[in-house]
């Protein structure tokens, strides 16, 4: 699916994966004034585009203005070594099944061939 202005599409805060950024966007005494000044990108993807992001970078969908939903297909990878980055506001999946499983990239490309046998047959 095309994503246009219209539907919502991602915008990025590019170089703000730092503290220093989410310190202030967690204080609400900086965090307007440091999303004024902060230079942003919006993500118009086209069907079968991706956007392959540091999950730390600030970013947000914005508002659908379209009659259209807006689908997109997320998931995230990181070192079983870092720290696990799910907040009371980013919960990450929402299958319960997948939440506490530590699936590598292999895991996931061996689960969608056995998936794509499945449905060849």
């Amino acid at each position: 699916q095309d994503i246009d202005n219209d539907m919502g599409p991602s915008e990025f805060l590019p170089h703000t994966n730092t503290a220093e950024y989410h310190r202030q966007l967690n204080d609400h005494s900086l965090r307007d004034e440091m999303l004024s000044k902060v230079a942003s990108k919006i993500s118009l993807l086209r069907e079968g585009d991706c956007s392959i992001f540091d999950a730390t970078t600030l970013h947000a969908g914005t508002a659908n203005r379209s009659d259209k939903r807006r689908r997109l297909f997320y998931f995230t990878f990181r070192s079983l070594a870092m720290e696990d980055p799910r907040t009371w506001n980013n919960p990450g999946s929402i299958r319960p099944e997948l939440k506490e499983s530590k699936l590598s990239l292999r895991d996931i490309q061996e689960k969608i061939q056995q998936w794509r046998k499945k449905k060849s047959q």
